[in-house]
């Protein structure tokens, strides 16, 4: 992760705009839909070749669709626990441990418990022209997009739009 001000210094190299995204504190997933728009399997990052099965246990996030109106798509991006209801948790070390912890859990109706929630960040098996187009389609399809902004040239509009995403700079 990088912080507002090495945004805005990287940003003064690049040609042209960028999309901006703050890092999110939560589990890496995979969910894969079928033919028909269903979720077919949800997957943890794992070592990167194989992650974890959790499709029963992300069937109790009501975040994530179990039907879309898409066809053989995948879509990643991260399982969270809000801090809201992180404080119902009295003995928990971090709102990551315990997402983690909720998808894990050998009775998957126990993960509705925790209170998980999802930002979808990749669409793979569509094309889309723009990242921010790629955004908006997740959108559509049900979920909740990772917040994020277009950067636009010059560097200093980029301070403005990057410092409003970055909790250093609050």
């Amino acid at each position: 992760a990088y912080s507002a001000r090495e945004v805005v210094e990287k940003a003064k190299g690049f040609a042209s705009d960028f999309v901006a995204s703050p890092k999110l504190d939560g589990l890496a997933c995979s969910l894969k839909y079928d033919a028909n728009g269903y979720l077919e399997l949800a997957s943890t990052r794992g070592d990167g070749q194989r992650g974890d099965d959790i499709t029963a246990n992300v069937r109790y996030i009501q975040a994530i669709p179990k039907h879309i109106q898409a066809s053989n798509v995948e879509i990643r991006g991260e399982v969270y626990m809000p801090l809201s209801s992180f404080k119902n948790f009295d003995d928990a070390v971090s709102p990551r441990n315990l997402a983690v912890g909720g998808l894990k859990q050998k009775d998957p109706a126990e993960t509705a418990k925790y209170g998980l929630s999802f930002f979808g960040y990749e669409l793979l098996g569509e094309t889309h022209q723009t990242e921010m187009e790629k955004l908006a389609r997740i959108q559509s399809l049900g979920f909740q997009a990772v917040e994020h902004r277009l950067i636009v040239r010059p560097a200093n509009d980029a301070k403005f739009n990057v410092m409003s995403l970055s909790s250093d700079e609050r």
